[in-house]
């Protein structure tokens, strides 16, 4: 796979927001939060949970607290996890499982076919950077690419609607992620 951070239309998507990436989100009555109640797509939900069965609740709840903000580096987002520790996974495995997401999305993961939960390491992955230079990562340097991925990631919701039922309104969003490479710094 490539990941391209030249294009001149915008950041390298590696995860793009299309009706498989949707999230349906409940309104919490007393904290104002939302809650996930179900990945929209049952093949992406899975996806997910062959990296770890707290993933989509981990992004539900990701996309609760940026759907005001636009969008946030994925570094900030996991440390705001560590500190937190929403699910009571304990130190580190909000930052572990989030690159491990990641890499997964950079070696071929997609949300829109059954994955097996293997990695494609066999071709490698390679990266263009903004100026032009290439690195390529292999399985033997997946611990590189997950921390460039970190530190050069965000995510973004971009799209919000209420659903309607028996006649209410009810207070469920419908909030699609992207995860792209904003900048990648030669090293």
């Amino acid at each position: 796979m490539v990941i391209d951070c030249l294009n001149a239309g915008g950041p390298a998507v590696l995860l793009a927001a299309d009706e498989r990436t949707a999230f349906i989100l409940e309104a919490g009555v007393s904290s104002g939060d939302s809650v996930l109640v179900k990945v929209l797509d049952p093949v992406f939900d899975r996806n997910m949970r062959l990296i770890d069965s707290c993933l989509p609740l981990m992004i539900g709840g990701i996309l609760s607290k940026i759907r005001g903000c636009g969008r946030l580096p994925i570094c900030k987002i996991a440390d705001e996890l560590e500190k937190e520790d929403p699910l009571g996974l304990g130190s580190g495995l909000y930052r572990s499982i989030l690159e491990r997401f990641l890499c997964a999305m950079a070696y071929g993961m997609n949300p829109a076919r059954a994955w097996d939960g293997k990695c494609d390491v066999a071709c490698g992955c390679t990266v263009l950077t903004r100026t032009g230079s290439v690195r390529k990562f292999h399985a033997y340097n997946m611990e590189e690419l997950a921390e460039l991925l970190m530190q050069s990631a965000w995510v973004g919701c971009v799209s919000l609607a209420l659903f309607e039922a028996d006649g209410e309104t009810e207070a469920k969003g419908f909030t699609q992620c992207v995860f792209a490479l904003e900048v990648v710094v030669d090293a």
